[in-house]
């Protein structure tokens, strides 16, 4: 998740779209689901 935050604000989404969706005001609601696949961890948000 760090590395999302790290994104930081900018243009484009593709680029900085997880950073604009975690700082987004408008969202008040937020599910995590957590996986580690061969060692790997997963992470998956959900906005609401």
């Amino acid at each position: 998740m760090q590395s999302m935050w790290d994104e930081g604000l900018g243009e484009p989404y593709s680029v900085h779209g997880h950073y604009i969706n975690m700082s987004n005001a408008d969202y008040s609601e937020l599910a995590c689901g957590f996986s580690e696949v061969s060692g790997n961890l997963w992470v998956n948000m959900n906005y609401r």
